[in-house]
């Protein structure tokens, strides 16, 4: 399988580029491929997965360490084996990506579900008492009966 830079309009990994340019496959890091995501332009057929690839002419000079690095004398000489992209780089560089094409649309994240679980807890009065998540790491048991407004137990609280 080819690899090929998914900013929508690049040439790079295609038949008709003659330029060489390195390929940067996207973070298994979820907050870092967020960052790439709200970065880069989204296609409106495909959102941009952790599979897909982005060339190295999206990223400012500074992000990307090149394969050739300066000699003493001047020269350049093959340092590492690919390019490689610093740690916390995002691609902000998109040469002919108009942000009114028909073809791109706004990446709107994925809203996560807030979670309800509910448990039994037989050992007071039979209440059911079920945990609402507050945020990604706080959770609360709350009764069941105050949930719905019927607690005579806890409504003084």
């Amino acid at each position: 399988m080819v690899k090929k830079c998914y900013i929508l309009n690049c040439p790079t990994g295609r038949k008709s580029c003659k330029e060489k340019c390195s390929l940067f496959k996207a973070p298994k890091d979820e907050e870092l491929l967020e960052k790439w995501r709200h970065s880069i332009p989204q296609k409106k057929d495909k959102v941009f997965r952790s599979i897909d690839y982005v060339c190295e002419k999206h990223f400012e000079s500074k992000c990307v360490i090149s394969r050739f690095q300066p000699s003493v004398n001047g020269d350049y000489v093959v340092d590492n084996l690919r390019s490689k992209l610093k740690e916390n780089a995002v691609p902000t560089l998109f040469p002919g990506v108009e942000k009114s094409d028909p073809q791109i649309e706004k990446y709107v994240p994925e809203i996560k579900p807030k979670y309800v679980v509910v448990s039994k807890d037989n050992s007071e009065d039979n209440y059911v008492y079920v945990d609402v998540e507050v945020s990604d790491s706080d959770y609360v048991p709350i009764c069941f009966n105050c949930l719905v407004g019927n607690c005579c137990l806890h409504s003084d609280m």
